[in-house]
């Protein structure tokens, strides 16, 4: 009848299913009581020189995980490289950052903050020259900047960045309030 009309309402159909189901699955995040910390790169910030060399230690509660580069995943949810890890839901949670290049330890930091119960945390590590916190959409709480070794630097502001923040379980999936 009308070329394309057909394919046209289908492929909405299946994007309108994919969404649907993904929802689904965003809100399914909030099911459990248990927090977690996703450690996420800002993957495009690194190039051209890539991420392979950052390396990252979270300790909390006793235990401590160790992200190299042969550990970071991409998943439908989230396709930056990150890692997620159930975390007590009290305590002090630290992260540790440390960037290598050729053997070189180029820069280096650490963030910590306190846990809550039944929480979504999140750290996001990019580089570049301006505080990422500025453009965060969602629950961002701070940020902190780390130098760049001076001959290893793009620019004289390149700074290794660490953004962290969380949201309770219960509000993942609905949005800011």
């Amino acid at each position: 009848m009308f070329p394309g009309f057909t394919t046209g309402i289908f492929s909405a159909v299946r994007s309108i299913r994919r969404s649907v189901f993904a929802l689904a699955l965003l809100g399914c995040l909030g099911c459990s009581s248990r927090s977690e910390l996703t450690v996420a790169v800002t993957e495009h910030s690194f190039k051209p020189e890539g991420y392979g060399g950052l390396v990252v230690e979270v300790r909390t509660g006793g235990r401590a995980w160790v992200i190299r580069s042969t550990d970071w995943v991409r998943t439908a949810f989230l396709q930056s490289p990150h890692v997620v890890l159930e975390v007590p839901d009290d305590g002090l949670l630290e992260v540790f950052v440390l960037l290598v290049a050729n053997g070189d330890t180029i820069a280096r930091g650490a963030i910590d903050f306190d846990l809550k119960p039944a929480y979504e945390w999140y750290v996001d590590i990019s580089r570049g020259e301006i505080d990422p916190l500025g453009t965060c959409l969602g629950a961002c709480q701070a940020s902190r900047s780390f130098p760049i070794k001076a001959s290893h630097q793009r620019s004289p502001a390149d700074s290794l960045w660490v953004v962290w923040g969380g949201i309770p379980k219960s509000q993942v999936g609905k949005g800011e309030s």
